[in-house]
């Protein structure tokens, strides 16, 4: 298998590519018992953000990448702010035939130089406390992982034990604050 990685800006013409790792990457949360409540969260999901995504980051003042290996889309991630000196990690998606291949890692890492060059100060993500891998990865990368008890997972009222889980990590004690230059300058509010 070829380990040729770049990433690249969202284009319109991959909505079918960040559709497929959406779906690929929340398959393992359906289930008999979930089944109805699944289907509507995926249909809200697809109509709401993933089914016009460039769009949608672009108007909340972020961005979204796409990780090619070879010829392939095998990933994607997304930013956008928070705060003025925090950036959110969103939708990153691994394909699953090359999950376990150290992908979820480097697309972490280049998340984390974006964030930076953006000028970050932190980099927070959201997950799912089923997500026991992402939450490792991100552990292992400095993210301290905590109980989100802002998050509603649509899933919660059928499952008790299904629950969010944040992480924060800070870029880099010498950053400054998002500059007047920056894309995301007015988009963000304190």
């Amino acid at each position: 298998m070829s380990f040729d990685r770049q990433i690249r800006a969202y284009r319109d013409t991959d909505r079918d590519h960040a559709i497929a790792l959406f779906e690929a990457g929340n398959a393992d949360y359906r289930s008999a018992d979930t089944a109805a409540h699944f289907d509507t969260y995926m249909r809200r999901a697809r109509s709401g953000e993933i089914d016009r995504l460039g769009d949608s980051f672009a108007e909340r003042g972020g961005r979204i990448w796409m990780v090619e290996q070879g010829s392939d889309v095998v990933g994607m991630f997304g930013l956008e702010p928070e705060t003025r000196t925090t950036m959110q990690l969103r939708r990153l998606y691994v394909t699953p035939r090359v999950q376990g291949t150290g992908l979820a890692q480097w697309m972490l890492a280049r998340a984390e130089e974006k964030a930076r060059a953006l000028g970050a100060q932190r980099l927070s993500l959201t997950t799912s406390a089923h997500q026991v891998r992402a939450i490792r990865l991100y552990q292992r990368h400095g993210y301290d992982m905590r109980p989100d008890v802002q998050a509603r997972h649509p899933l919660r009222s059928l499952r008790a034990d299904t629950g969010k889980l944040s992480g924060l990590k800070t870029l880099a004690s010498e950053q400054l604050p998002l500059s007047v230059t920056s894309p995301f300058q007015g988009v963000c509010h304190v």
